[in-house]
């Protein structure tokens, strides 16, 4: 998939697309198994666990070996945050979270 990505945007696309994917998928895997309530749950909160769970990704992939830099981390970052809030949306559509202002 990333060399699509790469062939299609170049490393910048690459790297926002990844952060978006790995999120989304991870999230989207999380809303299948998870009750309602706990949906509900982190839609109250759900840029600071989109924020977490992109800074902890991140500090994870440093710890096994990674080489990251500023520039290309934070477009990673910034997918990871915009594929949290649509798979997020994703998930109430779903599950059929009528209210998804919570």
């Amino acid at each position: 998939m990333a060399d699509w990505f790469m062939s299609f945007g170049g490393h910048h696309f690459c790297m926002l697309a990844c952060g978006v994917v790995f999120v989304s998928a991870s999230l989207l895997g999380a809303g299948m198994i998870f009750t309602i309530e706990e949906i509900r749950s982190l839609k109250r909160n759900d840029l600071l666990q989109n924020v977490s769970l992109g800074v902890i990704s991140l500090g994870v992939f440093a710890i096994f070996g990674a080489e990251l830099a500023v520039g290309i981390a934070g477009l990673w970052f910034v997918g990871s945050i915009v594929g949290g809030l649509l798979s997020m949306a994703a998930i109430f559509k779903i599950n059929g979270i009528a209210d998804a202002t919570v």
